[in-house]
């Protein structure tokens, strides 16, 4: 049993090393045509490796002053149903979770003031998941990074959107949303979460088995050997 819960515990390790939250950002074709295709270029979020949080962040336009293009600015993010996450595969909208970090908060000298970063919670994921962002603005405004307008978290006022194709102040590449009235910026982030909990996978407690009788078989051998 004590070799069973060493070996239980060393691969336990490997395991939470070797799944490192791990994501990308995956643009889309454009769409040719009027409605009910969005200008620019959809993308959603892969994650391709272990499981964790995934967050939409600030835009930072400067490091000297106030930043007059946050995600405040623009979206109730006080307010969790006001963004969000959507599935990829059944194309349903969700609400976010709405938990807050801060990802920056420093001043660039005595005389400057301080300049934050935050990042806005959309849910907890898992490698194989891709989700699609949206946001509602404060003008009443809705659209979401992936499918067409015949999704009705769409709006008629969605007009364009884009990833990767600037970056804000701290080096963080943006993704966009532009609407009749309102172009909303933001960066994504992720936190790392547990590989999993409770009890081992299936697959996951046969090795451990495996690794257990290997071990012993190993150790008894060794043991002949000496005898």
């Amino acid at each position: 049993m004590k070799r069973f819960l060493q070996v239980f515990s060393f691969l336990l390790v490997l395991s939470r090393l070797s799944a490192a939250f791990q994501y990308e950002i995956v643009e889309l074709p454009r769409e040719k045509g009027g409605y009910p295709a969005v200008g620019g270029n959809a993308y959603y979020i892969r994650v391709t490796e272990g499981s964790g949080s995934l967050y939409i962040m600030d835009k930072i336009n400067t490091l000297w002053s106030a930043n007059n293009e946050l995600l405040n600015t623009v979206v109730n993010v006080a307010d969790s149903s006001q963004y969000g996450w959507i599935d990829r595969q059944t194309g349903l909208a969700h609400q976010a979770d709405g938990s807050q970090v801060i990802v920056y908060s420093q001043a660039m000298n005595p005389y400057n003031p301080v300049v934050t970063q935050t990042a806005y919670k959309l849910g907890d994921f898992q490698a194989g998941d891709e989700i699609g962002v949206w946001v509602t603005t404060l003008q009443g405004e809705t659209g979401g990074t992936i499918f067409n307008k015949t999704n009705p978290i769409n709006s008629s006022n969605l007009v364009s959107r884009e990833y990767g194709k600037t970056s804000d102040q701290l080096g963080n590449e943006l993704a966009r949303l532009s609407f009749d009235q309102t172009n909303v910026f933001f960066g994504f982030h992720g936190v790392e979460g547990e590989p999993f909990s409770g009890q081992p996978l299936p697959g996951m407690l046969a090795s451990f088995l495996l690794g257990s009788s290997a071990l012993g078989a190993i150790s008894r051998r060794k043991k002949r050997a000496r005898s």
